[in-house]
């Protein structure tokens, strides 16, 4: 089960057939198998998903799907209490920050930066937003923001997931494999964004049939194999090194767990 729970309780059939294809360093050859993980079934289980899907962008940038959810029960141990999750609808290359309201200031404030990032990756400019028709993006003027900057945007209706799937399928995978990673590792709650930064970090480096298995989204996006060799389990043990400075004496312990 090592490797399932290194790269974020994925999918076992998706490891084999990256160790297989050779779509990522450091992957041993044998990886994957047949298992059960308990805490899988206490953090992914659910209906069947809806069917149908929606035309792939064939440049990066060209439409990108947004996300917004909270508000959390728990605050992170940064304070945020909602997240936004950014998917580029060309390659799956997912982005995650977190928000500690769904004030206007906030959420421009990512997507300024997001959209500057994207610009220096690509030398593009975004060329649509798609977006919840919910109240967290309407009431926090992104239509007119969308408007003045020149973006083409389509905003769905509230509660249909279908016009939006990219976004909130990403969004459904993120919650239950960083629920699972937490329930497996023990995690207190209040590290909930760091756990779904480490997901969004993972899923980036892990195939996914929006790209029919055949590559993961940071190759897609970066035109390069990822390396996974440095990945651990979440939650795993540390050892930290002391700096001489801090130790009593030649005798003292020179790491900390």
């Amino acid at each position: 089960m090592g490797w399932h729970c290194r790269l974020g309780h994925a999918n076992e059939e998706y490891i084999k057939r990256m160790a297989k294809g050779g779509m990522v360093k450091g992957l041993d050859e044998m990886a994957g198998g047949d298992l059960f993980c308990e805490a899988c079934t206490l953090g992914k289980q659910e209906c069947l998903p809806f069917s149908g899907t929606l035309p792939r962008a064939l440049q990066p940038f060209c439409i990108v799907h947004i996300d917004l959810s909270g508000k959390m029960r728990t605050a992170s141990i940064g304070g945020a209490l909602y997240y936004i999750l950014i998917t580029d609808n060309c390659t799956s290359y997912r982005t995650i920050r977190g928000l500690k309201s769904k004030s206007a200031e906030e959420v421009q404030a990512i997507l300024d930066e997001y959209e500057s990032w994207a610009e220096a990756q690509s030398g593009d400019r975004i060329g649509q937003y798609t977006l919840d028709g919910g109240t967290e993006f309407l009431n926090s003027g992104m239509e007119d923001r969308l408007g003045q900057k020149g973006f083409e945007f389509q905003i769905t209706a509230p509660g249909t997931a279908q016009q939006n799937p990219r976004a909130e399928r990403g969004n459904k995978t993120l919650k239950s494999k960083a629920r699972t990673a937490m329930i497996a590792a023990g995690i207190p709650r209040q590290f909930w964004l760091e756990i779904c930064t480490a997901i969004v970090y993972l899923n980036n480096r892990t195939i996914t049939t929006a790209l029919s298995l055949n590559k993961t989204p940071f190759e897609a996006f970066r035109h390069a194999k990822p390396s996974v060799g440095h990945v651990q389990t979440l939650g795993c043990a540390v050892y930290r090194l002391v700096a001489k400075a801090n130790r009593d004496g030649a005798w003292d312990k020179v790491s900390s767990k």
